[in-house]
């Protein structure tokens, strides 16, 4: 329960959100909270003003992994001067990355899974387990981890401690140290409730990169078998099959990443969390002259077997969820080689599609025939709730417009402020 935002409906005359909060609060704290917000209203400042899309986060299918998404971060990352960056975010890479000491320093930051609040090792496990995995992706070599944990009100402190032995663990799997990182309260007072969210952050060090730019056509896609991370703990937890979370618990990709980087011939590297392999495919390709073509079948043998299982008897779209195989963009001349590197470390590879010239499309062949897929606004729904969630229809067309105006009145805000912060107040 959000108190600050009760108090700010019933200033607006909202008299159930009265009634909410008089059944929270003592009378001092209704009356300090009222004093707080009328304050905070008053004589307000541009610097204050937010910039407004007249979509929530929950309308547009934000954290969703689908195209509602995608032009959310689209208009986050070109906000973001590139200059002098060797990946910078508008690549909407797996991390950024920035020139340093004859390499670069590689860096990334990842959320916990939102439905994981309840279950804080497994939280920071597969949090900790991705912003790796990211850092590594792009070829680096992950010197440390940090956390940021925030927690509601009435949450037992208990829960940074469950989550910090979940990121522990990871630590010591990898030998990659947890440098530091902050704990905080969601809304300080105003939020009442357990809920629990964060990130976990990876910096390492690379002397050559694996940006997905450099994907070309000739290249073939070789796919590690993937067993899930946080979204597949998640679906296996309230499907009710929880015994599926154990498979999630490996650090299988550490092995993996540096198996398929060891013999230097890749030219891509991720790892397949962006609604799964649907979803990433078609960010290797948008907006160029390039198409990649899946192998539907070859796909399948991608996902850990007792986890296909489980999707299967859910009826969810393997390849429209986050499987956490790790993908290798090749040229066809070397993937011969990736392949036996990865089993001689004893992980397992396959073949799973190719790039081609073409129009930015995402081919699917399967044995009825081939069709063009497209990322749906959210990804494959994976709990109860998701399936009903998912039957509502985002509006793109008009998601893409107000992202893109409210980007702008949050740019103009900002220059302000550079022009006002170097130069004094106009």
């Amino acid at each position: 329960m959000d108190i600050e935002e009760l108090a700010i409906r019933y200033i607006q005359g909202d008299a159930h959100a009265g009634d909410e909060l008089h059944r929270a609060l003592l009378p001092e704290e209704l009356e300090a909270l009222i004093q707080e917000v009328r304050a905070s209203g008053e004589g307000g400042s541009y610097v204050l003003d937010m910039a407004t899309t007249g979509f929530t986060a929950g309308s547009a299918g934000l954290g969703c992994r689908g195209s509602g998404d995608a032009i959310v971060h689209r208009a986050v990352t070109g906000l973001f001067p590139p200059d002098g960056l060797s990946i910078p975010p508008s690549e909407m890479d797996d991390s950024g990355a920035v020139p340093f000491a004859g390499g670069h320093i590689v860096v990334s930051v990842d959320g916990i899974h939102s439905r994981l609040s309840r279950f804080p090792f497994i939280a920071g496990f597969h949090a900790a387990r991705a912003a790796l995995r990211d850092v590594m992706v792009k070829g680096a070599r992950p010197l440390a981890l940090t956390s940021d944990v925030h927690l509601a009100n009435d949450a037992d402190v208990g829960a940074i401690l469950d989550l910090s032995a979940g990121i522990s663990a990871v630590s010591v799997l990898t030998a990659v140290p947890v440098a530091g990182g902050s704990t905080l309260r969601i809304g300080g007072d105003m939020v009442r409730g357990t809920r629990l969210t964060g990130s976990v952050g990876a910096v390492g060090f690379a002397e050559r990169l694996a940006p997905r730019r450099d994907v070309a056509a000739g290249d073939v896609l070789i796919s590690t078998v993937g067993s899930g991370g946080g979204t597949i703990a998640t679906t296996a937890i309230y499907n009710g099959m929880h015994r599926i979370v154990g498979r999630t618990l490996n650090v299988d990709f550490f092995r993996d990443i540096r198996a398929m980087l060891e013999p230097g011939v890749h030219h891509a590297l991720l790892d397949i969390t962006n609604g799964g392999i649907r979803g990433d495919a078609s960010d290797l390709v948008s907006g160029r002259a390039l198409d990649i073509v899946l192998d539907g079948r070859a796909l399948r043998g991608t996902v850990d077997p007792t986890v296909l299982g489980m999707l299967d008897a859910l009826g969810i779209d393997p390849i429209g969820i986050s499987t956490d195989a790790i993908l290798a963009v090749v040229p066809t001349c070397s993937a011969s080689a990736v392949l036996a590197s990865v089993e001689a470390s004893g992980g397992r590879a396959v073949c799973v599609g190719r790039v081609v010239e073409g129009a930015g499309r995402v081919i699917l062949e399967t044995a009825e025939g081939s069709m063009e897929i497209r990322p749906p606004s959210r990804e494959a729904p994976y709990t109860p709730i998701k399936k009903v969630v998912s039957r509502r229809k985002v509006d793109l067309v008009g998601l893409s417009r107000a992202v893109d105006e409210a980007a702008g009145t949050a740019s103009r805000k900002a220059a302000r402020v550079l022009e006002e912060v170097r130069h004094g107040p106009r």
